[in-house]
């Protein structure tokens, strides 16, 4: 196969591509991130240099560093959807191996922690950026949202008489509804009633009424984690302790934990339950059989 195409011009039409078929903005930017610099200084200026040995070596090269086995991975899943693009469009023959990388157990928060960052802020002391941000992570505990999803939701997809939040702008543009325990639903009528706004508007906003941003959010929780005396600040770690909390603690449904966290499968459900099964351990002895044949008391044999 000959063709007088670039590398950095094949990534501008799967680029183009891509957002073509509605991929997210997010998306694109990892897209041409990982292809632009870590993949196009490692490879053939020409994309008919680009071949399956040569992206096979430049892998294994990787994985002789001290590159993560799950950053390699990362790597290797977007040259794989770049070369799937490029072989249907007839521009190349090369394919690649999803990288196989390792488990590692997700970070959550810590019970103190948790009881650090929950406690109510003073409204009659408090910033208006202080207060949001205690209502977010409250939310964030209550159902595990990504940050882009929180920065996304509108007044009018509160339906606090329902006790729930119609979530319109899921990862791959899938739209959920989640639940609010009594205590979230009270919460964010109080806030409500002092965010105010349109029904189109977004539910949480800076102190001068703009929407807030990802990258706001971010700022925001690292500010608020610090000022608590909690130094770990990923908002990523709060859909971590949710679902850790969920299937451990709450002892929830997987099948409920998938529709909740908007995957659009049970494996990384299924990830989330493997991950933690170290925690089995705490129910060792009111779960074990043995330990109930072994106390008459504790069950009735037939």
């Amino acid at each position: 196969m000959r063709n007088a195409l670039t590398f950095e011009k094949a990534i501008d039409l799967f680029i183009a591509d891509k957002r073509a078929q509605g991929i997210a903005a997010a998306t694109l930017r990892s897209y041409r991130n990982t292809l632009w610099y870590i993949w196009l200084p490692e490879l053939p200026r020409d994309l008919d240099g680009i071949t399956t040995g040569v992206v096979r070596d430049v892998v294994g090269k990787w994985s002789r560093t001290e590159v993560s086995r799950n950053t390699i991975r990362s790597y290797t899943a977007t040259m794989q959807s770049f070369l799937s693009w490029a072989r249907t469009n007839g521009l190349s023959d090369a394919e690649i191996r999803l990288f196989k990388g390792e488990e590692t157990v997700p970070e959550c928060y810590s019970a103190s922690e948790l009881k650090a960052l929950l406690k109510r802020p003073n409204l009659k002391t408090c910033t208006f950026a202080e207060y949001r941000t205690w209502v977010i992570i409250n939310l964030l505990v209550n159902d595990g949202c990504r940050a882009s999803t929180i920065c996304a939701i509108r007044n009018q997809d509160v339906y606090l008489d329902d006790a729930v939040i119609y979530l319109r702008h899921m990862k791959k543009r899938r739209s959920i509804t989640i639940p609010l325990s009594d205590f979230m639903v009270s919460v964010l009528r109080q806030y409500m009633t002092i965010r105010k706004g349109s029904p189109a508007d977004c539910l949480f906003s800076t102190e001068l009424g703009a929407p807030l941003t990802v990258e706001g959010l971010r700022t925001s929780i690292n500010r608020y984690n610090h000022s608590r005396g909690v130094h770990r600040t990923g908002i990523h770690k709060f859909r971590h302790t949710f679902a850790r909390m969920y299937l451990v603690e709450c002892e929830g449904d997987p099948l409920r934990l998938q529709k909740i966290l908007g995957h659009s499968t049970l494996e990384m459900t299924r990830h989330y339950a493997k991950l933690f099964d170290a925690d089995i351990v705490k129910d060792r002895n009111t779960k074990s059989p043995l330990e109930k044949l072994r106390d008459p008391d504790r069950i009735r044999m037939k």
